[in-house]
């Protein structure tokens, strides 16, 4: 008696399911690689101001100083300070900074430090450019406050941020003074530091906007011991 095998339909054949620890033509790694992200600009500026906040309580209990590149000695409140400062230029000008969201308006950007601690626009932005006084999630433009967490207070109580030695720092934009700021004041818009006398030397006119070492331009000796951080063009300061 000849025995028949029973017939095998291909059609209901299915495979068992990959094991997920196999790794098939690089697809699984590709997909874990594709869920890594970087660190964004908000995350950076709060780890930033982290570190700032912890120096200007421990560098000053220290009394440390530190070489410089020109080889005289910084102190803890410089330190401090230059930090500072270069948190709030990337603020400013970084990735999903105040530029960026401001779309660049001269007339919408800030004129107060104190402005960039505050979750609502400023008001001149609210009369001058309404349109960008709220984000808007899809284009990504408009006011997107706070973009820092203070660290002291001004004369006036109001939170802000400041320097090594207790001041505030101070934003220069609106060069002549008359409520609005055009494109050429915003190109040398910069960041000042009182330093360690307290007081802010650095002029803030039209014929000392752009840094340089002629007669029409801001040197560093009309800036005293102020210390400058220029946002969108280098310090030729001589």
């Amino acid at each position: 008696m000849n025995v028949h095998p029973p017939e095998f339909d291909v059609r209901h054949c299915q495979l068992p399911p990959p094991d997920p620890g196999v790794k098939i033509a690089g697809i699984r790694r590709a997909s874990i690689r594709g869920t890594v992200r970087g660190f964004s600009l908000l995350e950076l500026v709060v780890v930033m101001m982290v570190l700032v906040a912890t120096a200007i309580i421990v560098l000053p209990m220290l009394k440390t100083t530190v070489a410089t590149s020109d080889g005289r000695q910084a102190t803890a409140s410089e330190i401090t300070t230059r930090t500072t400062l270069e948190v709030l230029r990337q603020a400013m000008v970084g990735d999903q900074g105040v530029m960026e969201n401001l779309a660049h308006e001269p007339d919408a950007l800030p004129r107060e430090v104190s402005e960039l601690v505050d979750p609502q626009p400023p008001g001149h932005l609210q009369r001058n450019k309404p349109q960008l006084a709220r984000f808007d999630s899809i284009y990504r433009i408009g006011w997107r406050g706070p973009y820092i967490q203070p660290t002291g207070k001004n004369a006036e109580g109001q939170p802000t941020i400041i320097d090594g030695w207790g001041h505030e720092i101070e934003m220069q934009v609106d060069f002549d003074d008359d409520g609005q700021v055009n494109a050429e004041e915003s190109r040398y818009m910069r960041l000042v530091s009182a330093g360690p006398n307290g007081r802010i030397d650095t002029p803030q006119d039209p014929a000392n906007m752009e840094p340089g070492h002629h007669d029409q331009a801001l040197t560093m000796s009309d800036c005293g011991d102020d210390l400058v951080v220029f946002l969108q063009v280098p310090d030729s300061r001589q």
